[in-house]
């Protein structure tokens, strides 16, 4: 069972990082040619640019996103640093995750070895998407409670 959480865990861990490197590469590219600027649904299949995506496997990649989340204004961006650097160094190299950018079609985890090298080192996650979107939007992202007190049904 333990196996089994901790393994949807990486597998979130995992899906986190390459969202974020997705969603941070997609904006990378800011000036555009007039070729460019033809919309998307009209320029065909083969010319259509997909944004490259990482695994953030190393101090390269991860460096890259850094910078790019520092620049955008994301707060805390040296405690995301950390996690990414010690999922790098657990899990990323127990599966060889590249410290590259690559086509996301071409991506391909070995979900089972990330979680095996995770738990070389550790015995829990101690951070999911929640946690690392709050991280790193905090000052812009609130919760509010919608009760004064909350009861703990057993």
């Amino acid at each position: 069972m333990k196996r089994q959480n901790n393994t949807t865990l990486s597998a979130k861990i995992c899906a986190v990082i390459l969202l974020s490197s997705m969603v941070l590469s997609a904006c990378a590219d800011t000036q555009m040619t007039q070729e460019q600027k033809i919309p998307a649904d009209t320029q065909p299949a083969q010319e259509q640019k997909i944004p490259a995506a990482t695994y953030m496997g190393g101090d390269n990649t991860s460096a890259e996103v850094c910078k790019a989340l520092k620049d955008a204004g994301a707060s805390h961006v040296d405690v995301f640093q950390d996690w990414v650097t010690d999922f790098a160094d657990s899990a990323g190299k127990n599966a060889k995750l590249e410290d590259n950018w690559s086509d996301p079609r071409k991506l391909k985890a070995d979900t089972g070895k990330c979680m095996d090298g995770w738990e070389q080192n550790h015995d829990y996650s101690d951070t999911d998407c929640r946690m690392t979107a709050f991280l790193l939007l905090d000052g812009m992202l609130t919760a509010e409670s919608t009760e004064k007190k909350y009861k703990v049904l057993i």
